[in-house]
């Protein structure tokens, strides 16, 4: 049996954590399933074809353009999005420094390609060049997707390869087929970026932009860039923020005091290095009065929290469920004695989770018999549920890696590539290869990755995980941050008031890595397991309303309003 299908993660953390608090399953000893719980429909569900045509249109365009790096399509990460607003997530591929292609969805997770037009101009542009016309989707990446004008259709931001990028309004309409259009906007922020995130953090009630772009990836420290919200989609230059070289930062509040603080890893061809960087309103007070009150914002490092600096936070989410925000981490870590007297590196690379008092103070759980991770700096890690049993599951990649972790009960998991059918091996060249979301509209998240083996080629898994009840929340915001970023989601056991889930909804990516799927406005999938029915309530950010809605039947989207 392999390291890979031995690896666990057995955790069960006590409420005051104060005795031996882990435990170690071997799942070498789990009869394998008897088919796997996802199935590849690569076939079936078109993609192989849209997959196969823009394969040898690339290759007759780069041998057209004589390019003598590349003479094939470079993949460059999948985005599920519902770009023409019908309630469907469609797939676009991205290309680094490339075309891209993108297929729409039928509903029932059946793809068909849609025509790029790529003899139209298309590519980034500099303010004083004039507009380049509308084209039916961007390329090469998809960096960020986003509402930008909050006219109730998603806008994109785009990379068309390093240190290009280009802002997009979306013009596209259902119909059949679709009609989709996109135009070169500009936003008023740099539209190249490294990291991204939206979020509101000078709490104004208008979201702002946050990116890290190529400046300082030479620089011992980099510099995060705020462009703060005017509203009707317009952001101006704000503060600047330390963080590690070429990190961006996931927005949460890690302290449960109600603000937002940002978690930031070293990104790049460089050592691991991470940060927590507490929101400090009583350092912003103390700032010139010549600074203006929008931009008084100040973030303190944390030097209790438990993490030391040498390692990377890959996502975050409440894996345990017990309210808090934990860490999905990758560490660096001494080898045991017997191989630190060889000449074997003292130091190894390893996944760990850290789990949140509620303080921001962690207990760090290290997960044992994966293979070493080649880097720390690539890749990205999500919470959410998988098998729809109501437990939380969580997913990380990196490069070469892709590994799905199925929770069995108060934060105990257990590695499920094998038993579901995902690969755990796979070729993203960077921090792209994560993907998911319900293509096919039945309730539960379908998988879209890099074939196995690290193949560059597309692969597609549909969920045929037994059936269990589910909800889909989605959130409308007041004008101005009407993508609810910052705002909390919590579903509750009807009667008792227990807690099943807590999520504080964080709008973030890294490249072509997105840390969820985009319908036309936020929403998030929790699993009910065999419940029929639950309590849900939204704490919007920055108002602080609290809206809920009370024995909501399972099996469906609701939508929770601010107003």
């Amino acid at each position: 049996m392999s390291d890979i299908r031995r690896a666990v993660l057995a955790i069960s953390i006590p409420v005051m954590l104060s005795s031996a608090a882990f435990a170690q399953n071997d799942l070498s000893a789990q009869a394998p399933a008897a088919r796997p719980l996802f199935t590849d429909v690569t076939q079936e569900s078109g993609i192989a074809d849209v997959v196969r045509q823009h394969k040898q249109f690339m290759a007759e365009a780069l041998a057209k353009r004589g390019d003598p790096e590349y003479r094939e399509w470079w993949l460059s990460g999948f985005t599920l999005l519902d770009l023409d607003g019908d309630g469907s997530l469609d797939l676009h591929l991205g290309g680094h420094g490339q075309y891209a292609t993108f297929a729409y969805n039928d509903g029932k997770g059946h793809f068909t390609r849609v025509d790029g037009k790529y003899d139209v101009k298309r590519g980034s542009q500099k303010p004083d060049q004039a507009a380049n016309p509308d084209i039916p989707f961007p390329g090469g990446e998809i960096r960020l997707v986003y509402d930008l004008n909050e006219d109730g259709k998603l806008d994109l931001l785009t990379s068309y390869g390093d240190s290009a990028g280009q802002v997009y309004l979306n013009d596209s309409k259902p119909g059949n087929p679709p009609v989709f259009n996109c135009k070169p906007y500009d936003a008023g922020f740099d539209a190249f970026s490294r990291g991204t995130a939206m979020v509101d953090l000078n709490r104004d009630g208008i979201v702002d932009y946050m990116c890290t772009g190529d400046q300082g990836r030479r620089s011992e420290f980099n510099t995060l860039n705020v462009s703060l919200g005017k509203g009707d989609g317009k952001w101006e230059g704000g503060p600047k923020i330390t963080v590690p070289k070429e990190a961006g930062a996931i927005p949460v509040d890690i302290n449960g005091d109600g603000l937002l603080d940002l978690l930031a890893s070293q990104r790049g061809y460089n050592p691991s290095r991470r940060w927590i960087l507490l929101n400090d309103p009583r350092a912003a007070a103390t700032m010139p009065s010549t600074v203006p009150a929008s931009h008084r914002l100040a973030f303190t490092r944390s030097l209790d929290s438990g993490l030391s600096e040498n390692g990377t936070i890959q996502g975050v989410g409440d894996l345990n469920q017990d309210g808090n925000l934990d860490l999905i981490c990758i560490d660096e870590v001494p080898v045991d004695a017997a191989s630190a007297a060889t000449t074997r590196p003292v130091t190894k690379l390893q996944l760990a989770v850290y789990f949140n008092d509620g303080k921001g103070h962690f207990t760090r759980q290290l997960v044992e018999g994966l293979r070493t991770p080649k880097m720390a700096n690539w890749g990205g890690a999500v919470v959410a549920d998988f098998d729809n049993d109501g437990i939380a599951d969580f997913v990380v990649n990196g490069r070469n890696f892709l590994y799905f972790f199925r929770g069995t009960s108060q934060g105990k998991f257990e590695l499920a590539n094998a038993q579901w059918g995902l690969p755990d091996s796979i070729g993203p060249a960077v921090d792209e290869g994560l993907c998911f979301g319900d293509i096919d509209g039945d309730g539960d998240l379908d998988v879209v990755t890099y074939a196995p083996n690290q193949n560059r080629g597309v692969a597609v898994y549909r969920n045929d995980t037994p059936t269990k009840h589910w909800l889909n929340v989605e959130l409308v915001g007041k004008k101005g941050n009407q993508g609810a970023a910052g705002s909390i989601i919590r579903i509750l056991e009807p009667n008792t008031g227990k807690l099943l889930w807590h999520e504080q909804v964080a709008i973030w990516g890294r490249q072509s890595f997105h840390s969820y799927y985009f319908a036309a406005n936020t929403q998030r999938h929790f699993g009910l397991g065999d419940r029929q029915s639950v309590d849900a309530e939204v704490i919007f950010y920055p108002s602080g309303k609290k809206v809920q809605n009370k024995a909501i039947t399972a099996d469906k989207t609701i939508t929770m309003r601010e107003d």
